[in-house]
């Protein structure tokens, strides 16, 4: 199997058996920047830890201590799920209701998703996210590609040198309402 194709198929499983991927991501200062930008800037991304199967450590460092040494002014949390605009075989659908004599349309059954313990169905109103779910029954190894619906949070750890930072750390004062924005893209196994 191609890089590529496990790096879909990891993260279709995870987002199908959690509800979500979490991250943190934050720019940093490239050690060699690209000769025709002194101002060059890179992104760092993390898997915020205990969120995520450990298959994905392949592709996003889960060691915090990375965040230390570039201890950034600003970072953000991103959450990754399926988007409302797949294909009805893909996600949990629900009938519209018939108000107007049209027959019923498909759309995503949402469900609660809680930021702060990563799971589907739990935790407090307050930080819950509304989420569309990939069916059970899909196979990520027939999937050639996922709209994923990206959430992205102002993250409001500050850093200070030779603090501790854990999941609790990063938590204390996460808050659904500081919801930037949010967009979807798409994600194709090549």
């Amino acid at each position: 199997i191609s890089l590529k194709r496990r790096f879909f198929n990891e993260v279709f499983d995870e987002i199908q058996d959690n509800g979500a991927i979490q991250l943190l991501a934050y720019p940093y200062e490239p050690e060699a920047p690209v000769p025709s930008d002194n101002n060059a800037l890179g992104v760092r991304m993390l898997l915020v830890p205990g969120y995520s199967g450990s298959t994905l450590d392949n592709y996003f460092s889960s060691n915090l201590t990375m965040i230390m040494s570039d201890a950034p002014d600003t970072m953000y949390r991103l959450i990754l799920s399926a988007s409302p605009a797949n294909d009805e075989t893909l996600i949990y659908t629900r009938a519209t209701e018939d108000k107007k004599a049209f027959a019923p349309q498909q759309v995503a059954d949402f469900v609660d998703y809680d930021c702060l313990t990563g799971r589907l169905n739990a935790g407090t109103d307050s930080q819950v996210l509304e989420i569309a779910q990939i069916d059970s029954s899909a196979d990520s190894d027939f999937v050639y590609s996922l709209a994923i619906r990206v959430h992205i949070f102002r993250e409001s750890f500050h850093f200070k040198p030779s603090a501790f930072m854990d999941k609790d750390q990063l938590n204390r004062d996460f808050h659904v309402n500081d919801l930037a924005f949010t967009f979807d893209t798409m994600l194709l196994a090549y």
